[in-house]
């Protein structure tokens, strides 16, 4: 017996085992509004169990559109364990709606368009980390071009954006150090420039405020984002006659440099110093010792992303939404020093 071209499953078959018609099923893929909550459930229960793939092919050429999403990361272009997790929850939901992801990492210079806008490869972009310029997102804007900020946000154009719940995140943390008994706390990060850093720093400063502790000048440290520069920040403040008894890093990858530093110092982390971090990068559980820190649902920010993006398509003329994703504490040993001797 010959080889049979195997049958796939057909917007038809969707539209049957959901009870519903071809059209409502090509809005629900589409993410157009005005279908019932329950309607679409069953769709996209339909698509899972049926197994069904859009022709994302025949739909370009049938509505002129290219049916891939850009994700532009940052300026210099950088792409960490961070973004790693958000480009998988966004090429996720793009998959569920027939489309596909392209990384777009060009570095540009101001006033460029990416690659992939200028060839007119793409129906919208993912604007990722705070190093995106004003002036990328504005000429977006000129061109008709839908884009949502991630991990970032910005008064000015008006653009959808979803971030994590930077400034509660950080507010937690600093208390439950405050809660151990920790009254000197750094903080180290980057640029507070930078929408996400400013909220983290908010947060450090609130907590101690609202325990009747004084924020020290000496004591936060601005950065660049990278290992090096936490080791090189947290040997400063370690270096100090009244050194912090715990140190608090608005990332992950700054509090792997403290612990590097505590390292070269013969201090011990938490029995010295305690540290806590932010993100929950993959690494942090496997740090000795395992990293507390503040643990973002980088997936669901991608997932988000890409539902903003479709409704900024469909409705372009709506109000951008701003969405935060709650963050949670993850207490580990990095945390548990006792405070330093006075």
């Amino acid at each position: 017996m010959g080889w049979r071209r195997p049958r796939y499953p057909t917007m038809e078959d969707v539209a049957r085992r959901a009870g519903v018609s071809k059209m409502t099923v090509s809005r629900v893929i589409r993410g157009i509004p005005f279908v019932s909550a329950e309607t679409r459930e069953r769709v996209l229960r339909a698509i899972e169990e049926l197994e069904y793939y859009p022709n994302s092919t025949a739909r370009a050429l049938a509505n002129d559109v290219t049916t891939n999403v850009a994700l532009l990361v940052g300026h210099p272009p950088r792409f960490d364990d961070f973004f790693n997790y958000v480009a998988k929850g966004a090429e996720l939901e793009l998959a569920r709606r027939g489309y596909s992801l392209i990384l777009a990492m060009q570095q540009l210079e101001e006033g460029d368009l990416p690659m992939v806008v200028r060839q007119r490869k793409v129906d919208g972009l993912l604007l990722g980390g705070p190093e995106i310029r004003q002036s990328l997102i504005e000429s977006l804007l000129a061109n008709a071009l839908p884009c949502v900020l991630l991990a970032n946000r910005v008064s000015h154009p008006p653009v959808p954006s979803v971030c994590a719940d930077d400034f509660g995140g950080s507010l937690a943390a600093v208390q439950h150090l405050i809660s151990l008994g920790h009254e000197r706390i750094a903080f180290v990060g980057t640029r507070r420039t930078f929408y996400h850093v400013r909220e983290r720093f908010r947060g450090y400063v609130t907590a101690l405020e609202s325990a009747g502790l004084r924020v020290r000048p000496e004591r936060c440290i601005e950065v660049a984002y990278s290992q090096e520069e936490g080791r090189r920040a947290s040997l400063e403040l370690l270096g100090q006659s009244d050194r912090p008894s715990a140190v608090f890093y608005s990332g992950d990858l700054l509090a792997l440099g403290g612990m590097e530093a505590a390292r070269e110092l013969g201090m011990s982390v938490p029995g010295d110093v305690a540290m806590v971090g932010f993100d929950d990068i993959r690494s942090a559980a496997l740090l000795d010792p395992p990293l507390t820190t503040v643990r973002v649902d980088k997936e669901e920010m991608g997932r988000v992303a890409v539902e903003l993006l479709f409704e900024t398509i469909s409705r372009p003329d709506a109000e951008p939404r701003q969405v935060t994703i709650p963050t949670e504490l993850i207490i580990r040993k990095s945390c548990g020093a006792a405070v330093a001797s006075q």
